[in-house]
């Protein structure tokens, strides 16, 4: 999850939020549509983004998890 954020674990909360808010606003579907990309492009895209979400929500629930400790 860090490796797709590309973050590292050390980072701040606000630091890997950034991170999370730029390839999301990058990799967005709705960002992509008017770039003209092929289907195949605009599936991998959409794919990325959802990889993109996961790894974020991942991050929030492990560092929640292991921050309460």
């Amino acid at each position: 999850a860090y490796n797709i954020l590309g973050v590292t674990s050390e980072m701040t909360e606000d630091e890997i939020r950034r991170a999370y808010k730029k390839l999301a606003s990058q990799w967005h579907p709705d960002k992509l549509v008017n770039q003209e990309l092929s289907q195949e492009a605009q599936t991998a895209a959409a794919e990325q983004f959802k990889q993109i979400q996961l790894a974020y929500a991942f991050i929030k629930k492990y560092r929640s998890i292991y921050s309460a400790r």
